[in-house]
């Protein structure tokens, strides 16, 4: 390990307003199942109702 990392966002939006910052846990039918901190960030885009989420992934890079 040479102690680099990987560092993203992703960003999702919902209809449903209602979540609040917690872990959830994401399914995909390939990539299997994933829990993941969102926290809410607001309204992406004043004439919207959806909500923006974020999620920050910090991933070990691998040794080159």
């Amino acid at each position: 390990m040479n102690g680099q990392w990987y560092t993203f966002s992703l960003l999702f939006s919902s209809n449903n307003n209602s979540l609040s910052q917690a872990t959830y846990q994401l399914s995909h039918p390939e990539l299997g199942k994933l829990d993941v901190f969102l926290v809410p960030i607001g309204k992406y885009y004043p004439d919207c109702d959806e909500m923006v989420y974020e999620c920050v992934f910090n991933l070990p890079a691998d040794d080159a």
